[in-house]
């Protein structure tokens, strides 16, 4: 592919990926029939023993990454260049949903209109399977002779990525680029991303009989509820903050002054400057009743996605191959986080949203469209495999 991405190599990889078409909708059927949730290691290491069979049939060598329990362990996929290498390329995708064991059994995978549906159809298994075909496609051409894919599969990133991010940190530290397949925006590629914050604030007061001897008691969820508005404070809709009570519990019984109570809060930036303000503003809450001891534990676990130059380059070079594929595109910014964010951290040139097209992630009406899905984004990540490698990546900056 010259400069200006070449019609005809993007046509040969076009014909790849219908040829195999089929495959590929076996293959996602199986995989999104398969429960997958966060927390259950079993069947996440099922999903990945399978995983790196598909990917071995491929030519690609395959490492088990480790991680503690309760998580399942990951999968790093590799393909080495036939010569020298002139990019290596990360692709990092998730097998893990949010939903439980069964939830197949209620929903499973079926397609109706060009419509697939079935739990983490969208997010993400459908961009896993794009993945392993694109880098078949790819593979089947000169272009893949001078470059180094790797394809990360994690299994704990609907739970924050616990186990994985060191591997994902120490992969992309070796990465000319990275590509989420994530799924897109209605069709939209994400530039950038909200980072994101988990905290849990905790309130422990005193005990006592609410009817006999209230006034020997200490309440911990009064305590709370006067925190509750300093909290919502910290939320600035100018620079795109979000600050988000999302849970409370606390309190043992109606008649009892409540001893415990404790707060989730969820925070949502788009820069370092505002993740660090939010998170001193909260480490820095004090009891107001000095009879009450308030807790504060948590962090940022994502730091923001920030759109950079590299990015934006990126993003055109994918935006004219798909110009090429009659495949309308658009660059956006998402308040969700993903395994993108780390890897955009390190400085490394980060193009997420790669993945599936179609509605309703975490949601019962999740689907994606079959044939922008896998023909036609699976054509554009195979094509942008081999623009990247015969003109470069762009700089780090």
């Amino acid at each position: 592919m010259p400069s200006d991405p070449d019609a005809p190599t993007l046509e040969t990889l076009r014909h790849h990926v219908t040829t195999h078409h089929p495959r590929a909708l076996e293959r996602l059927a199986h995989l999104v029939n398969h429960d997958t949730p966060s927390l259950d290691a079993a069947a996440n290491d099922a999903a990945l023993r399978t995983l790196a069979t598909w990917c071995e049939e491929h030519g690609a060598s395959t490492e088990r990454l480790s991680a503690t329990a309760p998580h399942a362990n990951h999968l790093a996929a590799r393909w080495h260049a036939r010569g020298d290498a002139r990019v290596h390329i990360l692709i990092l995708t998730h097998v893990d949903t949010v939903w439980p064991i069964d939830e197949t059994t209620r929903r499973p995978f079926a397609i109706e209109n060009d419509h697939a549906t079935g739990p983490g159809i969208f997010d993400m298994k459908a961009g896993i399977i794009q993945s392993l075909e694109a880098v078949d496609a790819f593979r089947s051409t000169r272009e893949s002779d001078d470059a180094d894919v790797t394809l990360l599969i994690t299994s704990d990133e609907e739970v924050g990525s616990p186990t994985s991010r060191s591997h994902i940190e120490r992969e992309a530290r070796d990465a000319s680029v990275v590509l989420v397949t994530e799924p897109s925006k209605e069709g939209a590629l994400k530039t950038a991303r909200k980072g994101v914050g988990m905290y849990r604030v905790q309130a422990m007061g005193r005990a006592a009989h609410a009817g006999l001897e209230p006034e020997r008691g200490r309440s911990a969820i009064l305590e709370m509820a006067r925190h509750i508005p300093t909290i919502d404070a910290l939320n600035d809709p100018t620079c795109g903050t979000t600050v988000t009570v999302g849970t409370i519990a606390g309190g043992s019984a109606r008649n009892v002054v409540a001893e415990r109570c404790h707060i989730d809060v969820d925070v949502r930036t788009e820069t370092l400057e505002e993740s660090a303000r939010v998170h001193d503003a909260l480490m820095n809450l004090h009891a107001i009743d000095p009879d009450v001891t308030l807790t504060i534990e948590g962090g940022t676990n994502r730091p923001p996605m920030v759109r950079t130059a590299s990015t934006s380059r990126l993003y055109e070079r994918a935006a004219a191959l798909a110009r090429l594929l009659d495949e309308p595109v658009a660059e956006t910014m998402v308040g969700g986080g993903s395994d993108g964010n780390f890897t955009a951290a390190l400085n490394r040139p980060t193009l997420d949203g790669l993945g599936a097209v179609g509605v309703g992630a975490h949601a019962q009406h999740e689907r994606i469209d079959v044939q922008r899905s896998l023909l036609v984004r699976t054509t554009l990540l195979a094509g942008l495999l081999a623009d990247l490698t015969l003109n470069g990546t762009p700089d780090a900056r």
